[in-house]
């Protein structure tokens, strides 16, 4: 059924969109690491960077590992019946 190929595909787009939104905050996590690192010269700034940094490709990780666990949720998931009350 058409609207059942649009569902699955609009689930495709939103796990997609999740992946995006994991990404754009471990890199700002990243970025403000590498600012705290460079910018502000003390020992508790250079822990501190390298921490949020790491935080960062924590986030990342994790972000890529959800969308491959959903994106195969999704793929091996059947398609409802259609029993003819639709």
């Amino acid at each position: 059924m058409i609207r059942d190929e649009h569902a699955i595909t609009r689930t495709h787009l939103a796990n997609e969109r999740t992946v995006l939104a994991y990404i754009r905050t471990a890199l700002a996590v990243m970025a403000t690491g590498a600012g705290l690192i460079s910018f502000i010269s003390s020992t508790l700034a250079f822990i501190s960077g390298w921490s949020f940094i790491g935080i960062g490709c924590v986030i990342f990780f994790i972000g890529i590992a959800r969308f491959i666990t959903t994106r195969r949720q999704i793929n091996n998931s059947s398609l409802p019946k259609d029993n003819g009350l639709n």
